[in-house]
């Protein structure tokens, strides 16, 4: 882990089409998550992309969700309006229309998959972001910070 954060000079963003342009442009050679399946068609209509190679891992043993996230500001006009809202975008009718507009899948089992080809295949899964994980985090934060160092 060392060698790949100091010695291999990762980039992290959360910008994905900087992302994708570092590696159409070359910048980059390697991207983990970078090429995002709403965002490549807009780039492939530009005609530039057509360089890219997604490289399959059959032996990876863990899936990336992404980061599709609702945020509520605290001190809203009308916070159970908001409460209301939230409630009803995890339904399976908000679900699956929340799924057809950002073009991604949801979380939700009963509500059909808008990209198939990231389904996850039948197999024991960990959910990365559960409190329980909570060591995890820690101890890749400790070996970020002690390779920064």
């Amino acid at each position: 882990m060392k060698r790949l954060w100091k010695d291999q000079e990762v980039v992290l963003s959360r910008d994905q089409r900087q992302m994708m342009d570092g590696l159409i442009k070359d910048r980059y050679a390697i991207g983990i998550g970078a090429v995002n399946d709403t965002i490549l068609p807009e780039f492939l209509q530009a005609g530039v992309g057509k360089n890219l190679k997604n490289i399959d891992l059959p032996e990876a043993d863990h899936l990336n969700g992404g980061s599709n996230l609702v945020y509520r500001f605290t001190k809203a006009p009308h916070p159970n309006a908001a409460k209301l809202f939230v409630n009803w975008l995890l339904t399976k009718e908000g679900q699956t229309l929340w799924s057809k507009a950002g073009e991604t899948n949801s979380r939700r089992v009963d509500v059909p998959p808008y990209v198939k080809k990231l389904v996850a295949p039948p197999g024991k899964w960990i959910q990365i972001d559960k409190q329980e994980m909570e060591p995890e985090w820690k101890k890749t934060q400790d070996l970020a910070k002690e390779t920064l160092n």
